[in-house]
């Protein structure tokens, strides 16, 4: 019996079913062109994204754009330890680095969190001939103190208490250019938490170790104690 023309009235909505389609390519998404008539959108590349490639044509899979987005490296989560130490993912990949560490416990009472660098093949970290400022306010004065030191270590938030609820809540570390020497190296940092007083403290910092050997390592620690945290580096994208 011959059948008649199917009429889109005669159609129920939700009725052609996915067996009722036309095969085709694995990955291809169904689009329009300028003219309205049904195309496929060819399958793109593992981490593309579909995009729009304005009025009058289909989409495309393309590359995703860059942007100076912020790449996650590494973590380090450490439980009473002596130092933190960041000793890989220091090259030319990224020009620009952060650090960040949260929820970080000193283990001495008013104990403050520092910086070192480290140099060479297996990081020798430095002990001498580093140059800070720090800038701390809290919440028991509306003035700002200063903090000039030249020692050990690049201060980046003082006196962290260590009783319930004490700590740095946040401290985020960003620097450049690693393994470049030819400028002297600087940390800038800001930080936030409760001190050994109890009272509510936000800190920043700049810091050098007043070298332009090529870094191969950032350590944290207290400048007595232990500490306990979790640390995140990142690398910013370069386009």
């Amino acid at each position: 019996m011959a059948l008649s023309k199917i009429t889109t009235e005669s159609l129920l909505d939700g009725e052609i079913t996915l067996p009722k389609l036309s095969s085709g390519t694995d990955g291809n998404i169904i689009s329009y062109d300028a003219s309205g008539n049904p195309v496929a959108v060819a399958t793109g590349n593992d981490g593309q994204v579909l995009t729009s490639t304005g009025a009058g044509s289909p989409p495309a899979f393309e590359d995703a754009a860059g942007g100076g987005a912020w790449n996650f490296i590494s973590a380090i989560v450490a439980s009473n330890a002596s130092s933190v130490d960041f000793e890989s993912g220091f090259d030319d990949t990224y020009d620009a680095y952060m650090i960040v560490g949260t929820s970080i416990i000193m283990h001495s009472d008013g104990a403050s969190l520092q910086l070192r660098t480290g140099t060479g093949g297996t990081p020798s970290y430095a002990t001498t001939a580093y140059l800070d400022h720090c800038n701390e306010s809290h919440s028991a004065s509306d003035a700002y103190d200063g903090y000039n030191n030249s020692g050990d270590a690049i201060t980046l938030i003082r006196e962290l208490g260590t009783g319930s609820g004490e700590g740095a809540k946040y401290v985020c570390v960003t620097f450049a250019d690693p393994d470049a020497t030819t400028i002297k190296h600087l940390f800038n940092s800001v930080g936030a938490g409760i001190n050994s007083n109890g009272r509510v403290v936000y800190g920043y910092s700049i810091g050098s170790p007043m070298s332009t050997t090529a870094i191969t390592g950032v350590r944290f620690l207290g400048n007595s104690g232990n500490i306990t945290g979790t640390f995140r580096m990142y690398g910013l994208a370069k386009s």
